[in-house]
């Protein structure tokens, strides 16, 4: 009986080292995942700028008439993003230019062509960065 008992215990004191270990090592790394959550939709909007309807021909002597909205990473860089709006304009059309009906087809070139233009407009940026683009209108003819 006193064998048993000694042994529950350590079993016992087995599992709460167990589970302290494991909220030591693991339990920070929840808390931060929960508390990153991203930006609200409010901030998503006040830091996005949506391009006018552009439309270009493409390589494959279709047309592609489009849209954007391009998401800084806060506000100032928006306010940059709107100043630049030409220069943005002519790396989208230079960049449909290159590009063929068929790879806009289906949605794993248009995640392409996006992120593309992420990094493109990322770079003609002074400061910040630009953390999504988004196509919000898309018609090949």
């Amino acid at each position: 009986m006193k064998k048993a008992f000694i042994g529950a215990t350590f079993s016992l004191l087995l599992v709460v080292i167990a589970a302290f270990s494991w909220y030591v090592f693991f339990g920070d790394e929840a808390e931060s995942v929960e508390g990153s959550e991203g930006p609200t939709i409010d901030e998503i909007v006040s830091n996005s700028w949506d391009t006018e309807q552009l439309t270009t021909n493409l390589s494959s002597d279709h047309i592609i008439r489009a849209s954007f909205r391009i998401e800084g990473d806060r506000e100032e860089t928006r306010i940059e993003i709107e100043k630049r709006d030409f220069q943005i304009k002519n790396a989208i059309i230079h960049r449909l230019a290159g590009m063929e009906a068929d790879q806009l087809q289906d949605s794993e070139g248009l995640r392409e062509l996006e992120q593309t233009l992420k990094e493109d407009i990322t770079n003609m940026l002074e400061d910040g960065s630009v953390t999504n683009v988004y196509t919000t209108e898309r018609v090949i003819q």
